[in-house]
């Protein structure tokens, strides 16, 4: 009787330890991969805007999308786009 509670006991602290190891890690492994994405993404945004003439994109409005600028423009973020396997790349002007 006695050995089973133990065994018993033995088991429950087990599962509590690697339960809680096994949250810890997620905590940590989550706040790591996180920092890592946002550091990659900013680079990669330095680079691109460094590739785009900031001047020539605020010459763009509504209505241009027909304008061999516009059309240059796109392509050129889609080509970049495409080089480092992005979904979408959105422009801002502040």
């Amino acid at each position: 009787m006695i050995r089973k509670r133990l065994i018993l006991a033995l088991i429950v602290q087990l599962f509590l330890v690697l339960l809680f190891s096994g949250f810890y890690l997620q905590y940590r492994l989550q706040n790591v991969l996180e920092k890592e994405l946002g550091s990659k993404l900013q680079s990669l945004a330095g680079s691109v805007a460094a590739q785009l003439d900031a001047s020539l994109l605020t010459l763009l409005a509504p209505g241009d999308e027909t304008t061999r600028l516009y059309r240059g423009m796109r392509q050129r973020l889609t080509d970049i786009a495409q080089s480092a396997e992005l979904g979408r790349i959105m422009v801002f002007s502040n």
